[in-house]
């Protein structure tokens, strides 16, 4: 370890700490900063108090805790120790404790200003876990009231100007890593449906070209397991292992990933993102990278939070690149283009800003903050706010008020997701209201609700249960028994189904209650959101897991839980609320007037209303207005014409500051110029009946319309004595459409709108157009000649005189003109 990079800032590092409270470290990968570092300054900085480190995943806190505590020469939870959910390993002499998840939270809780911790170090914070941003922003107001409490924050990019921004005054400290030269392959995929074949194909190919172990990045478990059965068809030397590595397996089985194989003997490790930092995997000599990675990512619309697969960024390519290049030179085989990396920004969006933020803010509550007085480095949206607001006060954890509920302070203190909270406290007051089995069947629904299942398109809650495998049951298990502890019951309730899962699952999904619709497997979710079925026909679920996709308007439904109406109502009667409502039917074209018993989206019963409320039926008009937008309401010809000629006139006179009619102003304004004239209609075929363009003129004064019908006139008297419309067309001259004869002696093309020229469209006798023009007398000058020489042989009975202007203008014949003449 004394030859690791990260040792020369030793000194420099010892000494930020025992002058300031914030210290910034950027090493990348391979540097030592999570082995070196933390043992360093155990050993040497004499610190009073617990060292605490901060690590994002549970199989790298594990692995570090375990090597420092190697390195000591101690066993584990002596001066090194590790804590996370549901697992620890530390004693009364531990000096430096690895803590993952809400761990940190937690304790911050308990003891506000860590009093008994003298440093809190995080580690890999450029992953930018919700634990990590919300434990620094958290750690920063304990340093205001705890001087002696000091923080190291450690990144692996040089990339900390935003850390800079949050700690403007902390020492930052930077060394190069230490790696040897990676040669890097593009090899793309053919498609990427052939992931798994062509990945296998070129592990296979790999074994035989080079030395040393193999490291493959896949997106996910299913992959994993995917390439490893496609491996067996290829003949591989039987000297080398295949070794899955993720973070839902055991920790034997993630240690025989991570450590040296035998002497004679070669691995191939098949690993999700777990493996990009912090693990130092033995041996590694090529990587195989997909490019893919599956990341959690919230949608505020279903209310889900799903795992999408996605192209990695670029700093996570260079990772783990870099992973082949650690003991001695290596190479990298890409299954993607240099060109698809280039479009991929430099770091991901932090969790913060694409996560469900309940937990976040139920923890706020306890602390006691609210979130725009924490110095976040990434300040959470309002939106995302607003939305975890209303999920904790729809599982009764918040009051209207935005305050703890009793159920809230409660579940606080089991330190679990908030939907796993309400369901616990409703299986605990369910069973002190008489349901025995309640709270023994709760605690394991909750344990199962924290272990994702197998996704299953249309899939009852236990037949994905029944593909969990002995491992995770085992997990499932053992959280139980600590939820059931917690409710004072020691025994569980673990068959795969049971009568009281619906009710007990609605209380951590109040919002994924879905009602099937009338025709066809489609449901209706109670916060809104759609979704399709194949094979569902329950009448009433409960949504465990659905699938969504951007850009499309309904779900698919995964997991569910069928639940039965009636006892819905009798466990949760609070939830069923009577609305008044006036709404658009769009089969009738009309709105209807009607009481709903609703939960949420969902109508459970209807009574129809008689008396129609103006002031309710107005909203209902202005609703569907600006969700339709201007171009639903039929509004007349001549009203549009005047709107044509104000828009006309801004654009030609500005100056004149005429009232705003474009289709946003209108929008934004509905309720100044056409709210007063609805009065109590119903129907949408009435509207045809309104005077629009006199709603329409009543924005306007009488100077201004008087400047309207100077400036851009209705219609244009030819010298003809006939008086033709004038067409206006935003974006476009007014346009006159008569017969070129009706224009004889005008010499110059007429006007609008001070100089603005008209487009003439001079037709001949037949109405087919003869000549389009701005400048008439250049016509006449030009091109009347030729149109004369052209038409007068066509044209008989009509006058083609030389000299258009010296002739009197008609729309009549010659004979017509001497009949008149002659009277």
């Amino acid at each position: 370890m004394n030859n690791l990079p990260v040792m020369t800032l030793i000194n420099p590092l010892l000494e930020a700490l025992s002058n300031q409270q914030h210290v910034l470290l950027a090493a990348p990968p391979g540097a030592g900063k999570s082995t070196a570092v933390p043992l360093a300054i155990l050993r040497q900085a004499n610190l009073p108090g617990l060292i605490v480190m901060l690590e994002p995943r549970r199989l790298a806190a594990r692995h570090i805790a375990g090597f420092l505590a190697q390195q000591l020469g101690e066993t584990l939870g002596q001066q090194v120790g590790y804590q996370m959910r549901g697992e620890a390993k530390r004693s009364s002499v531990t000096k430096l404790l690895i803590v993952t998840e809400g761990v940190l939270t937690r304790m911050l809780q308990d003891d506000p200003m860590l009093e008994q911790v003298s440093l809190v170090i995080f580690d890999e914070f450029h992953e930018r876990s919700l634990p990590a941003d919300l434990g620094l922003a958290l750690c920063q107001e304990a340093c205001e009231v705890n001087e002696s409490l000091a923080l190291l924050v450690m990144s692996a990019t040089l990339d900390i100007s935003a850390l800079q921004q949050t700690l403007p005054h902390a020492q930052v400290l930077s060394c190069e890593g230490r790696s040897f030269a990676v040669e890097i392959e593009y090899s793309p995929l053919r498609e990427p449906r052939y992931l798994v074949e062509e990945c296998a194909a070129r592990i296979a190919a790999l074994l035989t070209q080079e030395t040393g172990n193999i490291l493959v990045f896949l997106p996910g478990v299913a992959e994993i397991h995917r390439v490893s059965a496609a491996l067996a068809r290829f003949d591989i030397q039987s000297d080398v292992t295949i070794h899955p590595l993720y973070g839902q397996m055991s920790i034997q089985a993630q240690r025989q990933a991570i450590v040296p194989p035998p002497q004679g003997q070669r691995k191939v490790v098949l690993a999700t993102n777990i493996a990009e930092t912090s693990l130092t995997i033995e041996g590694i000599r090529v990587v195989v990278d997909s490019g893919l990675e599956r990341v959690a990512q919230y949608d505020g619309a279903s209310g889900v939070t799903r795992l999408m697969t996605k192209m990695i960024c670029q700093s996570s390519a260079e990772q783990r690149a870099g992973r082949a290049g650690r003991v001695q030179a290596g190479r990298c085989v890409r299954l993607y283009s240099s060109e698809l990396l280039n479009h991929r920004p430099r770091f991901n969006d932090p969790q913060i800003l694409r996560s469900d933020l309940s937990g976040l803010l139920l923890q706020l509550k306890h602390w006691g903050s609210p979130v725009a007085d924490l110095n976040w480095v990434d300040e959470p949206a309002p939106a995302a706010i607003e939305r975890a607001s209303s999920l904790l006060q729809q599982l009764n954890l918040l009051d209207e008020n935005d305050a703890l509920t009793p159920m809230g302070k409660m579940t606080g203190q089991w330190g679990c997701e908030p939907r796993c909270g309400a369901l616990l406290a409703k299986a605990l007051e369910m069973g002190q209201a008489g349901m025995i089995q309640a709270p023994e069947r709760g605690a394991y629904l909750a344990a199962l609700l924290e272990q994702r299942l197998p996704s299953v398109a249309s899939a009852r809650w236990n037949d994905a249960l029944q593909q969990l495998d002995s491992h995770g049951r085992r997990q499932v298990r053992q959280q139980a028994l600590r939820y059931a502890q917690w409710m004072g019951v020691d025994t569980l309730i673990s068959d795969d189904e049971h009568p009281l899962d619906g009710e007990l699952l609605a209380a951590a999904l109040p919002d994924r209650i879905a009602k099937r619709r009338a025709q066809g497997q489609r449901y209706l979710l109670a916060n809104g959101f759609a979704v399709q079925t194949d094979t569902v026909t329950d009448e009433l679920l409960v949504a465990i897991e659905v699938g969504w996709q951007e850009g499309r308007a309904n779900g698919r439904l995964f997991l569910y839980a069928p639940i039965d109406e009636t006892q819905l109502r009798a466990c949760y009667p609070d939830w069923f609320v009577w609305h008044s409502v006036c709404e658009f039917d769009a089969d009738r074209q009309g709105f209807m007037s009607e009481r709903q018993q609703r939960l949420g989206a969902l109508i459970f019963a209807r009574q129809p209303l008689n008396n129609r409320a103006s002031a309710a039926l107005a909203a209902a008009w202005l609703r569907e207005i600006q969700k339709r937008g201007l171009s639903w309401l039929p509004m007349s010809d001549n009203a549009q014409a005047f709107r044509d000629r104000v828009l006309c006139l801004q654009t030609w006179c500005p100056e004149l500051s005429l009232p705003d009619v474009t289709d946003e102003a209108l929008l934004a304004n509905v309720e100044l110029w056409l709210m007063g004239y609805l009065g109590n209609l119903t129907q949408f075929k009435a509207l045809k009946s309104l005077d629009w363009l006199a709603m329409l003129k009543g924005l306007f004064d009488w100077q201004q319309l008087n400047l309207i019908d100077t400036l851009a006139p209705t219609h244009y008297r030819a010298p003809s004595g006939r008086t033709v419309a004038i067409h206006y067309q935003v974006g476009q001259m007014p346009r006159l459409s008569l017969k070129l004869q009706e224009m004889f002696g005008q010499p110059q093309s007429p006007t609008v709108a001070r100089d603005v020229p008209v487009t003439l469209e001079l037709l001949s006798p037949a109405g087919r157009v003869l000549q389009l023009t701005q400048d008439l007398a250049s016509f006449w000058q030009n091109s009347y000649a030729q149109v004369r020489k052209e038409m007068r042989g066509r044209y008989p009975k009509h006058p083609w005189p030389e000299d258009p202007i010296a002739s009197i203008a008609t729309h009549k014949t010659k004979r017509q003109v001497r009949r008149d003449e002659s009277l």
